[in-house]
């Protein structure tokens, strides 16, 4: 059911990014990305290209501290 990247990207970071359609219609969970990490070019491509596909994403388990949010 999810989606990985690990082949179609080549990335180490982005090999570790999976999507998993939530409903039919709308909405994604991405798991594999520390959202407080730097990320990579590839991995902002991938992850805005997943917003564009199912226009909500759902990140779980992020340990994001306030003000290096960057939303």
């Amino acid at each position: 059911m999810g989606r990985a990247l690990s082949a179609e990207w080549g990335s180490r970071v982005a090999m570790a990014l999976s999507i998993d359609r939530l409903t039919a219609r709308i909405g994604a969970e991405l798991s594999g990305v520390d959202l407080a990490s730097e990320l990579t070019d590839t991995m902002v491509s991938e992850i805005r290209r997943a917003l564009l596909d199912y226009q909500v994403l759902v990140f779980r388990d992020q340990s994001l501290k306030i003000g290096r949010a960057h939303v």
